[in-house]
């Protein structure tokens, strides 16, 4: 019989001291930095979301009913993955603070007709702040359009 991997199991909700754990040391300083980042958004949820069973459990951030973005947290790296319509991938291109290397990112994510999922690979303190950034601002354009 194999022992259940409770990160991919749908039935089985892990821990949060579970993911930093798995993380590893440096991997978890800068996720809880990354919180500590985007704590001051107004209204963001935080749960543990069932993403898949390739992916499994991930830690995911909310606006109301929109997903701001989505953490996987493997051993030893963060990756943030964030699913962008082309408007609000325009948006955030022409964004004050949306770091260079982000809008580069979105460029080759996809065409501009599509939506399109961007991932940061989260290892270092510069990332996570080029990260915060982007989130900071899509949370304004989400909240902008929530409010019209």
């Amino acid at each position: 019989m194999e022992p259940c991997n409770s990160y991919r199991d749908p039935h089985v909700q892990p821990e949060w001291a579970q993911f930093t754990r798995l993380a590893g040391d440096r991997a978890a300083i800068l996720f809880e930095e990354l919180r500590a980042a985007i704590g001051d958004i107004e209204g963001l949820r935080e749960d543990v979301h069932f993403v898949s069973e390739v992916v499994g459990w991930a830690p995911r951030y909310r606006l109301g009913e929109i997903t701001l973005f989505v953490v996987r947290i493997l051993p030893g790296f963060l990756e943030a993955i964030m699913e962008l319509e082309p408007s609000e991938r325009e948006a955030l291109l022409a964004a004050k603070g949306v770091s260079r290397e982000i809008k580069d990112i979105f460029q080759k994510a996809a065409g501009n007709d599509s939506s399109a999922a961007i991932r940061v690979r989260l290892d270092s303190r510069s990332q996570v702040s080029c990260w915060t950034r982007l989130v900071k601002a899509r949370g304004r354009l989400v909240a902008r359009h929530a409010a019209k």
